[in-house]
């Protein structure tokens, strides 16, 4: 938003996971690792902290969570569970409890996950945390009160009882539009009605991740670097996607009654727009290449269309990033989404000089 642009801190997309492990059988040794049956409850904290924009019943939405439990020492599944149709606004537990073993374990949970790897079709059931890091999901399986989340623990499962947090982080950016304000340097354009917002969009969206999460930084998800990505796995890859379930995510649209801005005041509206993590470095053109996420706001400047590209940069997954722009000339053409907006600001300076001599001039009438 050149222009303003403001990144944000990270969003603390998280849910607590409260992991319960009690000993199922008292004779068993305690600590070592594979003797022993622990059965284990899950229970969701309400702690979900709020998804910009959206209600207090939406924004802790819980639909559908999977929990893994992998032997640390093999990499083999150890237990899981599924547990779908919840509809919950937070403080969830689930009814079904796992038996594993004891011993030094990881503990993966994904929420809203749109595929089960737990009971679902042989082909997709996971049996290796490498297996679960290397499944993918997309952007469009996101919604505003469905966002798809992973996270992960280690822990050691010794004692009689035991509970365990397990911090789950969304896979998408948010991208928020904070302020847009008119400073139109052209009188003709500070008049009433002159300025209005019709929508914004983003382009150059990676539409594909998987759920691998880094030891070095449990705050990532996802390590598939969006430069590898095949233009089908990108939205608005040149111009705005006409696709509904990619709009839904990827833009918004504003009402006739909300459009107008006056001079020297700032946009009352605000949308947040969904991405997910993009690393590209190149610059949005005409031919298509893996290239930096721009958000691109559209408006009517003296009754002519145009568009406000604002290349955004990297983006990570559950980070929030706030816009501000600041609109200071008619913008681009929509035909070219893509095009950054070069301007060059003219200064005039008047100076009355110094009068010339002339030729003398003498007549006699």
């Amino acid at each position: 938003m050149k222009n303003l642009l403001k990144i944000g801190t990270a969003l603390l997309f998280a849910a607590s996971f409260m992991v319960s492990c009690m000993k199922q059988d008292a004779s068993s040794l305690k600590g070592n690792d594979g003797i022993g049956d622990c059965v284990l409850t899950v229970s969701i904290g309400d702690e979900l902290t709020k998804v910009v924009g959206q209600t207090p019943a939406a924004e802790k939405k819980i639909n559908d969570v999977q929990v893994f439990v992998f032997n640390t020492s093999t990499g083999k599944l150890d237990a899981a569970v599924h547990k779908g149709g919840l509809s919950s606004d937070g403080g969830f537990t689930l009814s079904e409890k796992l038996s594993c073993t004891r011993g030094p374990r990881q503990v993966w949970a994904l929420v809203n996950a749109k595929v089960n790897y737990v009971d679902g079709p042989d082909a997709e059931r996971v049996k290796t945390i490498n297996e679960l890091q290397e499944k993918t999901s997309f952007l469009t399986d996101n919604g505003p009160s469905d966002f798809v989340m992973a996270g992960k623990v280690d822990v050691k499962l010794e004692t009689d009882t035991q509970t365990v947090s397990v911090e789950v982080r969304r896979v998408c950016a948010a991208v928020f539009i904070k302020n847009i304000e008119n400073d139109m340097i052209v009188p003709a354009y500070q008049v009433p009605g002159a300025v209005k917002i019709t929508g914004v969009y983003l382009l150059n969206v990676p539409n594909k991740q998987n759920f691998t999460i880094p030891d070095s930084d449990k705050t990532a998800v996802g390590s598939i670097s969006s430069t590898v990505l095949p233009q089908e796995n990108w939205i608005s890859p040149l111009k705005k996607t006409d696709a509904a379930s990619e709009l839904a995510l990827t833009s918004d649209v504003y009402d006739q009654i909300d459009q107008t801005l006056e001079f020297k005041s700032k946009f009352s509206k605000h949308s947040t727009l969904y991405a997910y993590p993009n690393d590209a470095e190149t610059l949005p053109s005409s031919t298509w290449a893996p290239a930096v996420t721009t958000l691109v706001v559209e408006a009517e400047v003296g009754g002519q269309p145009c568009i406000y590209p604002i290349r955004l940069g990297n983006l990570h997954s559950n980070y929030k990033y706030e816009v501000s722009l600041v609109i200071k000339h008619i913008g681009g053409s929509p035909d070219n989404p893509w095009k950054k907006i070069e301007f060059s600001d003219l200064t005039a300076t008047i100076n009355v000089v110094d009068w010339t001599t002339g030729e003398p001039v003498s007549q006699t009438i």
